[in-house]
């Protein structure tokens, strides 16, 4: 919304969903041609990220046992992205070990989570789904405008040096990133009341943000 009040010259689309993640924007991309949808091909497509998104692109037990067991199931096959099924049939095994462990109290009590840290292969991972999205909007829109956006995020694994980490690891994929991570106000009053995320005030911020940094008019 307010993208489109801050320019004139594009039309904004929205194809973001509650608790999605880099592995859903690749499965929308390659389950539909989303040029038939979008009339307009000289634009520029930006997918937001916030640092859970690599733990929901990695099904971790948390997200898997939460609501993620039905998310799209992408893995690392020689260095491709390869996708089978969903995280319930296409990874029965760990899944499963997910479920038991997760009845347990104690792991519960402590919760805790598997896996244990964000490692330098799970970023690679999402990298290369993203990469992979790119290039398939690309394909459909015969632009390669795409842009990974960072956006701040309350989450007890972020670090300025991970962030780097990942940066880095995208680059060398040809990503090109905005990094808006500590950039962005965190206070409450940026915040909605008893959830965390970021509301109109901050969304506004982040809109003009992204309308001088992509040169939009």
């Amino acid at each position: 919304y307010y993208l489109q009040e801050n320019t004139e010259s594009y039309n904004s689309y929205n194809y973001s969903f509650n608790g999605w993640g880099m592995h859903h924007m690749l499965a929308r991309l390659e389950h539909k041609d989303l040029s038939k949808e979008v009339k307009e091909k000289d634009g520029i497509g930006v997918y937001i990220f916030i640092w859970a998104h690599i733990r929901r692109a990695i099904g971790d037990m948390r997200i898997y046992t939460g609501w993620g067991h039905t998310m799209p199931y992408y893995y690392l096959n020689n260095g491709e992205v390869v996708r089978n099924g969903n995280f319930a049939n296409g990874r029965w095994l760990t899944s499963k070990t997910y479920e038991y462990l997760d009845r347990s109290y104690l792991w519960d009590y402590f919760g805790a989570n598997l896996p244990t840290d964000t490692r330098e292969d799970h970023m690679i991972l999402a990298a290369e789904i993203i990469k992979k999205a790119k290039e398939t909007y690309t394909q459909q829109f015969g632009n390669d405008k795409f842009y990974v956006v960072i956006h701040p995020t309350d989450w007890e694994e972020f670090t300025p040096e991970k962030n780097q980490q990942f940066k880095n690891i995208l680059k060398e994929r040809g990503i090109e990133c905005l990094d808006y991570s500590q950039t962005l106000p965190q206070e409450k009053e940026f915040l909605l009341v008893g959830d965390g995320h970021p509301n109109e005030k901050s969304d506004e911020n982040f809109a003009k943000m992204l309308v001088k940094d992509l040169g939009l008019k």
